[in-house]
């Protein structure tokens, strides 16, 4: 088997940054849309 750049740990490369972009939008994401989830349940526990 031939493992990616990413998987041989390289610190360089068009593949490796454009995986760092994509991980770090999907964190970013996952924060607001659980974010919002927190509102939410916040304040429909408020108005009971």
């Amino acid at each position: 088997m031939i493992a990616c750049a990413v998987c041989m740990q390289a610190q360089s490369g068009a593949a490796v940054s454009g995986l760092h972009a994509a991980v770090l939008t999907l964190v970013v994401v996952t924060v607001v849309v659980l974010a919002g989830f927190g509102h939410f349940v916040i304040r429909v526990a408020r108005r009971q």
